[in-house]
């Protein structure tokens, strides 16, 4: 049987936030490691990338009036925010000792934004380019505290209807999409193991009348990877291995029941031994919930001697 804690890693880091992961149980067996690993990886980058793109919405919301170095109050964490209006280019450095959030995360390093195709990022069919310089990241105090990861690569995030982020959270604007690519990304381990991360995605939020949902798919629409469309994550692995995670269905969060808590969806990890279905928003038997928030996830791996199947709390 699995460890709980080596099936949690596939709950967490879906939107806005990713957590520490606990480490699969040194005494499981090689394709067990493997399938943790996978969908942790998957976890963490989206995670990562995710909470660093919403620092970058807030950073160029304050350098939007004036070019330099920003003087305003920063978000937590960061020690410096550059603009150079003439490139349409912000430089986002770290001070690499500051905990924020629940996380309780430290970032060091930086971040690079270029604006191309517009004058604003608000405005509909901008494209940023997004640029992590050995920005690295630590989570949790004391025991919980996990591995720092250190991601460097680029990408790049489409904002295809304008708008901001922020203007639907705060309800002064119905509805934002965003297409995410990253096809070059790295990210290191403190163990110096490594993985190389595909991210194919279109995030949108919503607000209807204060009700706030967010739905990620995976977008290779018109394109396949393994024979497989809507394909979000791939990569090499940790253990070398190529991998990918299929959206068979979108994973929709809203603010009621909390946007760590998805209400529905399904994800298809795929390219390992045992292949890992996760079903999100489910009761205590894993029944699909609808007009009450759930409970957590079903998942079930398929693998050459066994099926195995389990719910686990959000």
């Amino acid at each position: 049987m699995l460890r709980f804690s080596t099936l949690a890693v596939l709950g967490a880091g879906l939107l806005f936030t990713s957590c520490k992961k606990d480490e699969p149980s040194t005494t499981a067996d090689p394709e067990t490691v493997a399938m943790a690993n996978n969908a942790d990886d998957e976890a963490t980058a989206s995670g990562e990338t995710d909470a660093s793109l919403a620092d970058a919405d807030e950073a160029i919301n304050l350098t939007a009036i004036a070019g330099g170095r920003v003087a305003a109050t920063l978000p937590c964490g960061v020690a410096s925010i550059d603009s150079f209006p003439a490139e349409k280019r912000y430089v986002i450095t770290f001070d690499g000792r500051t905990r924020c959030g629940n996380r309780q995360a430290i970032r060091s390093g930086s971040i690079t934004l270029q604006l191309f195709n517009a004058q604003s990022w608000a405005d509909a069919g901008a494209v940023m380019s997004v640029t992590y310089d050995n920005y690295a990241v630590r989570k949790g105090v004391g025991r919980s505290a996990g591995n720092a990861i250190v991601l460097n690569g680029s990408g790049k995030i489409y904002n295809v209807l304008g708008g901001l982020r922020r203007q639907v959270l705060r309800g002064t604007a119905n509805q934002v999409q965003h297409r995410i690519r990253f096809s070059n990304l790295r990210m290191a381990y403190k163990n110096r193991l490594f993985t190389d991360i595909g991210i194919a995605k279109t995030r949108t939020w919503v607000n209807e009348g204060g009700f706030i949902t967010i739905q990620v798919t995976g977008d290779t629409a018109g394109s396949t990877l393994g024979g497989n469309s809507n394909v979000g994550h791939w990569g090499t692995n940790r253990q070398g291995v190529r991998s990918y995670t299929i959206f068979q269905q979108p994973v929709v969060a809203n603010n009621n029941c909390g946007f760590d808590a998805p209400v529905s969806g399904v994800k298809v990890h795929k390219g390992l031994n045992r292949e890992l279905t996760v079903t999100f928003g489910v009761d205590r038997q894993g029944n699909p919930v609808t007009g009450s928030c759930p409970y957590g996830y079903k998942y079930q791996f398929v693998g050459p001697r066994r099926t195995e199947t389990g719910v686990v709390e959000y």
